[in-house]
């Protein structure tokens, strides 16, 4: 595994849970933080399966296995889960400019 300043990276995917095992076992880790799920909804919609697998079964799998390892668990998503705001940090959020 390559490293950097001392931090190894494991590449992987959050469905393996005996690659996810090991890595929390052999890092002693003790909270994981989620931010692997699929977000275009363009291709959400032309591919709900592919969307299905990985932001539900994966997550479960992931969530499955750090059950049993880790006592925190963050699930980050995004904003296009919550639809667009009107106002940003007290600014008016412009439509059609946000990416």
């Amino acid at each position: 595994m390559p490293t950097l300043a001392g931090i190894e990276f494991v590449r992987g995917d959050i469905g393996d849970r005996e690659l996810v095992r090991a890595t929390l076992v052999n890092y002693r880790v003790t909270a994981v933080t989620h931010f692997a799920g699929k977000i275009q909804v363009a291709e959400s919609v032309a591919k709900p399966g592919l969307y299905f697998e990985h932001n539900v079964v994966r997550t479960l799998a992931l969530l499955d296995v750090a059950r049993d390892h880790v006592g925190t668990f963050v699930f980050s998503s995004t904003a296009v889960v919550y639809g667009m705001p009107e106002c940003f940090a007290g600014r008016r959020v412009e439509r059609g400019l946000a990416g």
